[in-house]
């Protein structure tokens, strides 16, 4: 069972009620939880009598946010139990007078547009609230096939629970119906009812009943003003696919009262997630009241040709900064251009709260142009606030173009001039409209600076750590092969002693150097053993036999011997090594005796070292 709120108006005291609605949305997106609370935004729109005194309207009363409607009955009451309504902390203060935003001196009809704010406990139970006194008084204005005073009650289904869907709370279809619409009389007109859901619902129409049940809770959502009341019986109302069109043929001139419910559906949901209220009046006119001369009559409906400066497309947002003007020219031309009897004579307008205009249309320099002027400087109470502007122009012949519509959004006031929009693209294969911006000049440098912050920093850093542990490390490597290359390889204590701690492999002493490196020494000996006497190389060949002897274990010791080194940097007289240098002599026998010379000996170790 789903929570639901009612709303229903009956309007008194001589207010000559000319239509109305109410939609709602929650303020925030977040999720709906049973016994939690969730604000609620309440908007209601009402047309009124203008020459009541209640409902007098002007540019003074616009300025100031007087407020209009019924000045009897003007609270929404909780018609649910006691028990209820508190646990669901329902307020008593909620009105339903509005703020004058529209006056129509020509139609003698003021309306009024707001937007409440209140807090609500979600109940499994539902809620029910309604505005009315069950009071006899005239309500409606003057209708036909209405003998007597109309009573005027307006309902609506409030569900705060969550969506099966995505476990929010529901926001219902909203309307930007013109509250009065021209019919010329014994014509046949299909009326096209604009209807929208920000959740993208399937939304239906129907016409509102007298006895609705929701939830166990009957409601009277039409008062005197149903449809088998209030209109003729051949009256048909079509809805498919989002989409509603009334068929009516109205029998004489005056006005007839139409109420309608809109509804919102999740796709092949039978029951309807929300319903809200549109009532308004269609006026019937004459043929007698068209201008009879067949020459310069016009049957073609006048068209709105822009919005200067800006030309917002239909359907587009503007962004409206607060305490700053905001000004445009609502330009329309009749069907058939410049000819007698094609002026335009009134614009019906939706406007914000506190937003000004012409009262009459003025012809432009061009002659065929009719216009209107705004002007608005939205208020800080109106910073995060959405409206819905609407223009629809009248010709002297009654005709109407199509309704003009685009949206303001309220934002903070920027250093940047001219107002922002986003102008939708909609495409032909789905239903879902894309948004562009322009108008706004978009300044750069704040995303260049994040951007070489962000990313140059840590490029600096990466190159840094590739320098320490890369580049530093091989140029180290190629200054040091330049120094050995000058200075000679020198080498360390610790790299001597890590020498004596790694014995050589053992290798034959006939065995080649694999690599087979040329060395000046091997070509030097060779060429001295040459010349040397067979004996010597014989005694030669059985030293290195015995050198290779593992009996031989004894250093070589070169004793007192020295020679002098030369160096690049200075010349000193060093003992030669005597580490790693075997022999096989004895201490009686001269070593230059042993294989010729001490050159000779020391190659021979070379290779029993290798």
């Amino acid at each position: 069972m789903f929570p639901a709120v009612v709303l229903f108006i009956k309007c008194t005291d001589g207010s000559y009620f000319r239509g109305g609605t109410i939609s709602w949305l929650p303020q925030t997106n977040n999720p709906s939880v049973i016994n939690s609370t969730r604000a609620v935004i309440i908007n209601q729109r009402y047309a009124w009598l203008e020459s009541t005194v209640s409902s007098v309207c002007s540019p003074t009363t616009i300025l100031s946010y007087g407020l209009i409607g019924d000045n009897t009955t003007n609270k929404l009451n909780c018609l649910s139990s006691s028990t209820t309504c508190t646990t669901a902390n329902f307020p008593t203060n909620l009105t339903t007078l509005v703020p004058c935003t529209d006056y129509n001196s020509l139609l003698n009809m003021s309306t009024g547009e707001s937007s409440l704010i209140f807090n609500l406990t979600v109940k499994t139970d539902g809620l029910v609230i309604g505005y009315g006194s069950h009071s006899t008084d005239l309500s409606w204005m003057p209708l036909n096939m209405i003998n007597d005073s109309a009573l005027v009650n307006i309902s609506m289904y409030l569900n705060l629970s969550a969506r099966s869907d995505n476990g929010l709370i529901n926001s219902s279809p909203t309307t930007s119906n013109p509250f009065v619409i021209f019919v010329q009389v014994n014509v046949n007109t299909s009326i096209n009812i604009p209807m929208a859901d920000i959740d993208g619902d399937i939304i239906q129409c129907r016409f509102a009943e007298s006895s609705k049940n929701y939830n166990g809770i009957t409601v009277d959502e039409c008062g005197e003003v149903c449809y088998s009341e209030a209109l003729p019986n051949a009256t048909v109302l079509f809805s498919e696919d989002s989409i509603c069109t009334l068929n009516v043929t109205l029998p004489s001139s005056g006005y007839y009262a139409v109420a309608l419910q809109l509804e919102d559906f999740l796709e092949n949901a039978t029951e309807p997630l929300s319903s809200v209220p549109l009532q308004f009046v269609l006026y019937a006119y004459e043929e007698s009241n068209i201008t009879t001369n067949s020459s310069t009559n016009c049957t073609i409906a006048p068209n709105i040709t822009s919005i200067d400066p800006d030309n917002p497309s239909p359907g587009s947002t503007v962004y409206a900064a607060v305490n700053v003007p905001y000004t445009a020219t609502i330009n329309a031309q009749s069907g058939c251009g410049i000819q007698p009897n094609t002026s335009i004579i009134n614009f019906l307008t939706i406007s914000p709260p506190g937003m000004i205009k012409t009262d009459v249309p003025f012809l432009e320099s061009d002659g065929s142009t009719y216009g209107i002027n705004l002007l608005w400087v939205p208020t800080s109470d109106q910073l995060g606030m959405n409206y819905t502007f609407c223009a629809i122009a009248i010709d002297i012949n009654l005709y109407t173009s199509e309704q003009y519509c685009f949206d303001f959004m309220v934002g903070p006031k920027t250093t940047t001039s001219g107002p922002y929009i986003t102008q939708p693209i909609t495409t032909i294969t789905t239903t879902s409209t894309t948004t562009t911006t322009t108008g706004q000049p978009v300044n750069y440098l704040p995303l260049e600076v994040g951007l070489g912050i962000g990313i140059g920093l840590p490029l600096l850093c990466l190159l840094g750590f590739i320098a320490r542990n890369y580049i530093w490390r091989y140029l180290f490597g190629f200054l040091r092969s330049i120094f050995d290359s000058r200075v000679g390889n020198y080498r360390t204590a610790d790299d001597l002693s890590l020498q004596k701690m790694t014995p050589p492999p053992s290798r034959s002493l006939d065995e080649k150097d694999p690599k087979k490196t040329p060395d000046y020494r091997e070509q030097y000996i060779n060429e001295k053993n040459s010349s040397s006497s067979p004996s010597n190389q014989k005694q030669s060949n059985l030293i290195r036999r015995k050198s290779a002897s593992p009996s031989t274990t004894s250093a070589f010791e070169l004793g007192s011997l020295s020679s002098t080194t030369i160096s690049m940097f200075s010349s000193t007289t060093n003992a030669l090594p005597t580490d790693r240098v075997e022999h096989i002599a004895s201490s009686t026998t001269n070593p230059l005796l042993l294989g010729g010379s001490i050159l000779v000996r020391a190659y021979n170790k070379q290779n029993d070292s290798v």
